[in-house]
């Protein structure tokens, strides 16, 4: 069964909603492998959002950052579970929580499950982010 609630009649993932999710996917997979290249493909520039630190970020990591970043260490391994997606015409804000771990630089690891949102925006073509919230999940 997908991972979000919006589907065409015979079961399978509307169009639009096909082509947010690979793009989720594409960005997920960079982000958990390190590929910062693919990374910042998906991001806008003026991003804003808060990060598991809660930290707020006004704009998006510059690619020589995250390419440090991961080889001081950083590694994340992340899944989605019970995505939602809402779509409004170029525009869509998502909800899903994500599930794994962050080993840090330094050696300590944040793991468990985190609430996550996100609004992408379609630019050139591409359905970028532009902001995010990620926080633990705690029960």
């Amino acid at each position: 069964m997908p991972d979000d609630h919006f589907t065409a009649p015979m079961g399978h993932l509307l169009p639009v909603h096909e082509e947010i999710r690979q793009t989720q996917n594409a960005h997920l997979k960079a982000w958990n492998e390190g590929d910062a290249e693919t990374y910042v493909r998906y991001v806008a520039r003026d991003l804003i959002g808060f990060d598991v630190t809660g930290d707020l970020a006004d704009h998006a990591r510059p690619y020589a950052s995250l390419v440090a970043l991961y080889a001081a260490g950083y590694k994340p391994t992340f899944q989605y579970r019970d995505r939602v997606l809402r779509v409004y015409g170029d525009t869509v804000a998502t909800t899903a929580y994500l599930v794994g771990d962050m080993h840090q630089p330094d050696g300590s690891v944040i793991e468990g499950v985190f609430r996550y949102s996100e609004v992408r925006v379609k630019m050139d073509g591409v359905w970028k982010l532009v902001q995010y919230h990620l926080s633990p999940l705690n029960v």
